[in-house]
């Protein structure tokens, strides 16, 4: 059970605050069971779930956790999209999305920054369900590494790059 004040990745949502546990001052909730009150982290949304939800919840990963995927990151490989209609992408970016897994956003933002690359190389733009998707994973997962680390969201894509070279570095030499 998680306690008021705990970080949780709560569903599709991403980082929440459990502001509260218990029952809330609402009309039309069953009031035999407790519920957490979410707070989301960077949308203003406020969720009420029950306690003994079926939905996907996980702490927040510790800031070694961060540090330790991160460095991992140039290891995963992006899906391999060759080919593949729109609809078969869409399918393979949401169940990647709803996977509530940091290595399936990872890939899916690589294989959504290979496809921009190859956009921009043939003078094109980037379609706008990729755009849509890429928007929501970099949201979920650097959220998480912001709260992990303790550094500001904006700051994140600088700290990736820093911390990935620098960690390239090392393993060179």
């Amino acid at each position: 059970m998680y306690k008021a004040g705990q970080l949780v990745i709560y569903n599709g949502e991403g980082v929440c605050r459990v502001e509260a546990v218990g029952i809330p001052k609402l009309t039309g909730i069953d009031t035999k069971c407790d519920y957490y009150t979410l707070r989301s982290i960077g949308r203003n949304i406020t969720i009420y779930i029950p306690v003994n939800t079926s939905a996907y919840m996980r702490p927040v990963m510790t800031k070694t956790q961060a540090y330790q995927f991160i460095c991992q990151m140039p290891q995963i490989e992006a899906f391999s999209m060759q080919g593949t209609g729109v609809w078969i992408q869409r399918d393979c970016y949401a169940a990647a999305l709803q996977s509530h897994s940091c290595t399936e956003l990872v890939r899916l933002l690589k294989t959504i920054y290979l496809k921009q690359n190859a956009s921009e190389a043939a003078n094109r733009h980037l379609g706008r369900m990729d755009e849509e998707y890429r928007k929501r994973a970099e949201e979920i997962l650097y959220t998480e590494f912001s709260v992990a680390l303790g550094i500001p969201v904006a700051e994140i894509p600088d700290y990736l790059v820093h911390t990935i070279e620098a960690n390239a570095t090392v393993q060179v030499k």
